[in-house]
């Protein structure tokens, strides 16, 4: 009786761990099809701001050569990598209505500072990096001037 007992338990154990995951699937795919709001694009813009700095620092390393190969590569691929992913969620994500203006100049900012981490990459010439540096410096400055200008308000 006991492991007829043992059956049930883990089937009903089994069947509330596919119904709690099913809810957290279901919320999180709820939260990436919600429209962004103003605060996210605001922490969006302080991001690509934080990034296109520590980008300019990365390619002026590796125009001085003053870290290893390996080491400049690893972090070029992290940084990268968050790039890339703020760029992929202004493309697959719509903003809140009176938001659209905003989301515009938070995506071509995002475009913006992708191309210029694709050059920072593309390290195969020596004047890439150097060129890639001046882009990731205005890209800067274009989104401190974002954040204390936009209000993300309505349209």
């Amino acid at each position: 009786m006991s492991r007829h007992v043992s059956v049930r338990f883990k089937s009903a154990l089994a069947a509330g761990v596919a119904l709690i995951a099913a809810v957290v699937a279901w919320q999180v795919d709820a939260a990436l099809k919600r429209p962004l709001d103003a605060d996210e694009m605001k922490i969006d813009v302080a991001d690509l701001s934080s990034y296109a700095a520590e980008g300019n620092l990365l390619a002026k390393q590796r125009i001085g050569a003053s870290t290893t190969r390996s080491f400049s590569k690893a972090q070029s691929e992290m940084w990268h990598d968050k790039i890339e992913q703020i760029a992929r969620k202004y493309q697959s994500r719509k903003p809140e209505a009176h938001l659209t203006k905003s989301f515009g100049d938070v995506q071509t900012l995002a475009q913006r500072l992708l191309g210029a981490a694709n050059a920072v990459m593309d390290n195969t010439k020596g004047g890439t990096a150097t060129t890639a540096a001046a882009e990731l410096n205005q890209v800067e400055s274009d989104a401190r001037r974002l954040k204390l200008s936009q209000p993300f308000r309505a349209d």
